[in-house]
């Protein structure tokens, strides 16, 4: 169920990755037509993309497929890209730079078997992200994962609770079998 769930979502918010930007209208003077003319060498600009870029579209895919990569890892692979994820960020502050590897290793730590403590530390860690993130994008992925890892909080609660409720009603099975076979109730049938 909460696969479904989660494939949903994921659909859902891949459809609504997609921008639509209409480029604004040209004003100013039309354009040169033939060579222009140089005065002096050209300038050399580096070609290196500011740090503060905007998530891409591909980064939020590769974000969301990391619910399918998880499930479809053995528990030892998760468990290496858990202890590699953790070195690798360990000392440094979540931040744009590093947003996709906070989310990776809070994914991993809330997969479907994960224990209570792991799922905390999941939570924990998306947190920091929806607090810590500049961009809308990062902070809509961070609160999918935030609201699976409460969802999957409450399924396990829920299934505890009915488990209780399981074993609750096997005592009164048992309890009502041993008074119908009990010797006081037997002399009161006629």
């Amino acid at each position: 169920m909460i696969r479904i769930y989660l494939l949903l979502l994921i659909t859902l918010w891949q459809a609504g990755c997609a921008e639509f930007v209409t480029p604004p209208p040209i004003s100013g003077p039309p354009p040169i037509s033939g060579p222009l003319p140089i005065s002096g060498p050209l300038p050399i600009t580096e070609l290196t993309q500011p740090a503060n870029l905007r998530p891409t579209t591909d980064s939020l895919r590769e974000m969301l497929s990391c619910f399918e990569q998880t499930a479809a890892m053995s528990p030892e692979t998760v468990s290496q890209e858990i202890a590699r994820l953790e070195v690798s960020i360990r000392g440094v502050e979540q931040n744009e730079n590093n947003f996709s590897e906070f989310f990776r290793l809070a994914c991993m730590l809330g997969r479907g078997d994960a224990s209570d403590a792991e799922l905390d530390q999941a939570q924990a860690l998306v947190e920091g992200l929806v607090q810590k993130s500049k961009y809308e994008e990062n902070r809509q992925v961070a609160h999918l994962l935030e609201r699976t890892l409460t969802l999957q909080q409450q399924l396990r609660r829920q299934q505890g609770q009915t488990l209780e409720l399981k074993e609750k009603i096997e005592q009164l099975k048992g309890l009502e079998r041993d008074l119908d076979h009990s010797p006081s109730s037997m002399e009161k049938i006629p």
